[in-house]
């Protein structure tokens, strides 16, 4: 029979006394690993060496304190074998909350001190980060979570820290604060290592029964996560306040007997509870009580609340350059991971037939036991015989442990649609002992947030209930099943088949598809030009989201040969332009090449075309203002717009001189404005802001029209524009006698005429001399001069 289920009923009281806690068994294990590797206790005595140096060095500065703040990356490994030992985000966030306070001194009872002993309480500059960045430069939170078939693990041994004794492989010591949580035997609250010992047993352990600050798990005493903070200070060099019992008690041997430090008085033996002014030594020349609120004694948590300023130098020198924690100083575990790559393109499709792990994928096996492994032979959805991936939960009793079948990271940013199919095939055991299945998204290099298939038991089954080893023997044992992923189109994304062991049966997966649909390639739109000088100018237009490159095309107007170039980026800077107007465009390359645009609409500048500079007003009335600026080169006129400062609507108007008379303004109102050049067939960008106030009051009645209508300008309309053959002109605004020029874009007037009297207010234009391009109509009658652009086709 498979399955033996055997149900112990235990009544019994579980009293814990302070006595029977042995909070802290981090000497134990130094003195194990001395044994183990007797170089390790020279590395210790080299660091003493070390540290009594730097302190002798700081007490010599004038500023003997260092202000910069360390800030080390922690990863907490959770090790559970039941519910309560997985401890949840929360008690995680609470117990890192409790060491950035207790390491700056900004813990809410700091006014518990003592007073002989406030003086000698100090901030040791040091915070904590859960890891953002895991050892191969990926988004983490900094905790990671591991089912163990150990109930509890012995306290004499390193067993929490290697995936082959059933608990987690740590991360790089030089660059993170390996924390295992998870229960131990013997009382045992915890232990540490202190610097230099080997990266594979560095870092803290601690049992879930004192880790947070938060929660109902907590041990009486213990609730206040000091336990932590105890440990920590043993990692960061600090011996027990009553380490060589009464050992130091003079100012010539505290330095180098107890625990190294002279401004945290003697004491005889570990301090338990919370007591009352204990003095279990005598010092000279002056006798201290004992501190028993120091974070390195045993107390209990809300009795505890310093560290000394001589624990904090200790602490210190691991810091400085040369110091045995100086790696972490660099470390880049709690900054941004690098930007996220762009993986592999649709479609992808993984039917097994290749080698296994099949190329981009990568298995994740948590526990080191059974996982993710290929299946050679079985009848596949089609009916024939194929390979697959499976998980053995048949022969896997780890109820609850979970084994990760990873994607490569998957591009779908040019893609307005996705699917995600695979066929499954599964057998529960039966009700009782049943597996699981998930499919979860990593959204854009994040975290596997997002779950988008959650079946288990009989809802996963494909078959009936199977009390034998499953092996899909027939087409119909398999279920295909589809996935919308249409909310990720457009972004990068990482797909994992999560397997959650029940000690069930086989887990079957094959022909993994993932189709989408391309998003169109559209041309870019906005192109604009900045930085003009004689010879160079910047080209500008908005991205397309799913272009790998764009396509600039560019010459001067009025020629016919394109200079063409391919960029990745969304502006080019081009130089050694010589002549007065260019046009140019753009299109999009999608899909690495395989598809491209339309061309973009022409855009035309000229290099020498500059805006204007030296704004100014004068003659402001209420209702009235005299604008100015200074002349530009090659100008054939300038665009005025003004408004109502902070609205949104631009009012523009045309002028021929550097100089403008507004009318028709709101008096006690603040205005801005700004202007542009035109120089044919460009213009430049507008100048700089200026602003002016009317004056008079708001009760004032404004005259006119607003801001830069009120003067009689004559009109001009030209249609059809483009035109090809004949065009015609309405005028308005006119003397009878005025004059008609036709220029071209480069300024040159190819056709002029004298009107002395026009019946009518139009006339007609013919254009069949004319080359294709554009031109610009002026119309001047001695008073006012209005100049209107126009296109032959």
């Amino acid at each position: 029979m498979k399955r033996i289920l055997f149900l112990f009923l235990l009544t019994g009281i579980c009293i814990f006394s302070v006595q029977s806690q042995e909070p802290c068994k981090t000497m134990d294990h130094i003195a194990l690993q001395d044994q183990i590797d007797p170089d390790y206790a020279k590395r210790r005595a080299a660091l003493e060496k070390f540290t009594n140096n730097f302190i002798q060095s700081q007490s010599a500065a004038a500023n003997n304190r260092n202000s910069a703040i360390v800030t080390i990356p922690v990863v907490v490994h959770i090790l559970y074998n039941n519910a309560a030992s997985n401890l949840s985000d929360n008690v995680v966030y609470s117990q890192i909350d409790v060491l950035n306070e207790d390491f700056r001194r900004l813990n809410a009872d700091t006014n518990q001190t003592r007073s002989m002993f406030q003086s000698v309480a100090g901030d040791p500059l040091i915070e904590f980060c859960l890891a953002t960045t895991d050892p191969s430069g990926n988004p983490t939170d900094g905790i990671t979570r591991t089912f163990t078939n150990t109930t509890s693990f012995d306290s004499n041994t390193n067993d929490m820290k290697s995936a082959s004794s059933g608990g987690k492989d740590p991360w790089p010591a030089a660059q993170y604060l390996n924390v295992w949580v998870c229960e131990l035997q013997g009382n045992v609250l915890g232990f540490a290592y202190f610097p230099g010992a080997p990266a594979s047993i560095d870092g803290i352990v601690c049992d879930p029964n004192v880790f947070g600050a938060t929660g109902s798990h907590l041990l009486s005493g213990y609730q206040d996560g000091r336990t932590m903070t105890h440990e920590v200070g043993h990692y960061l060099n600090l011996y027990h306040t009553f380490n060589d019992a009464c050992a130091g008690t003079s100012a010539s041997s505290c330095g180098n007997s107890g625990d190294r430090v002279c401004d945290t008085p003697p004491v005889a033996n570990a301090t338990f509870g919370c007591p009352s002014n204990p003095n279990t030594c005598t010092e000279t020349p002056v006798d201290e009580v004992d501190m028993y609120e120091n974070y390195m004694d045993y107390t209990y948590d809300n009795c505890k609340n310093l560290f000394t300023n001589g624990q904090i130098s200790r602490m210190q020198a691991l810091f400085s350059q040369g110091g045995l924690r100086y790696s972490l100083v660099n470390s880049s575990g709690c900054s941004l991971p690098s930007a996220c790559d762009s993986g592999q393109t649709l479609p992808l499709m993984e039917d097994f037939q290749g080698s296994f792990v099949p190329q981009g994928w990568t298995i994740e096996n948590p526990d080191g036991s059974n996982t993710w492994q290929l299946a050679a032979s079985v009848t596949g959805a089609s009916g024939g015989s194929t390979r697959a991936t499976f998980v053995d939960n048949f022969t896997y009793n780890a109820s609850g442990n979970e084994d990760y079948f990873v994607s490569m990271q998957l591009d779908l940013s040019g893609n307005s649609t996705a699917t995600l199919t695979f066929d499954v095939a599964y057998a529960q055991y039966d009700n009782t002992y049943s597996d699981g299945m998930r499919v979860e998204i990593a959204p854009n290099c994040n975290s596997f947030s997002d779950v988008v298939f959650n079946k288990s038991g009989s809802i996963l089954a494909t078959v009936p209930d199977q009390t034998t080893a499953f092996s899909p023997s027939s087409s119909n044992d398999w279920r295909n099943e589809t996935i919308n992923l249409d909310s990720y189109a457009g972004s990068i994304i990482t797909i994992r088949f999560v397997n959650v062991n029940g000690y069930g049966n086989n887990l079957y997966l094959d022909n993994i598809n993932i189709n989408g649909n391309l998003l169109p390639c559209l041309p870019p739109q906005n192109l604009n030009v900045t930085n003009i000088t004689s010879s160079k100018a910047t080209l500008n237009w908005d991205p397309v989201s799913n272009a790998t490159s764009y396509v600039i095309q560019g010459r001067a107007l009025n020629t016919s040969s394109w200079v063409n170039l391919t960029v990745s980026g969304t502006s080019y800077t081009a130089s050694g332009l010589a002549g007065y107007a260019y046009e140019w465009q753009v299109r999009s390359v999608c899909d690495n090449g395989n598809s491209t645009s339309a061309y973009s609409p022409l855009d035309t500048f000229g290099v020498g075309c500059h805006a204007p500079i030296q704004l100014s007003t004068s003659n402001i009335t209420n209702n009235s203002v005299q604008l100015h600026w200074s002349p530009v080169p090659g100008a054939f006129f300038y665009i005025i717009r003004g408004r109502v400062s902070g609205s949104s609507a631009w009012v523009s108007i045309q002028s021929l001189s550097t100089t403008y008379f507004a009318i028709g303004l709101s008096p006690n109102t603040s205005y801005e404005w700004q202007v542009r050049t035109n120089c044919g067939s460009y213009s430049s960008s507008f100048s700089y802001l200026n602003t002016f106030s009317t004056t008079g009051s708001s009760s004032s009645s404004a005259i006119g029209n607003p801001m830069f209508e009120g003067n009689d300008e004559g009109k001009i309309l030209i249609y059809p524009n483009p035109a090809s053959q004949k065009a015609t002109i309405q005028m308005a605004g006119f003397e009878e006698q005025f004059r008609l020029e036709l220029m071209n874009a480069l300024g040159q007037v190819v056709y002029t005429n004298e009107y002395y009297e026009m019946s009518g207010n139009t006339l007609q234009l013919d254009l069949k001399e004319l080359q294709s391009g554009i031109y610009f109509c002026r119309i001047t009658d001695g008073k006012k001069e209005v100049v209107k652009k126009f296109i032959k086709e």
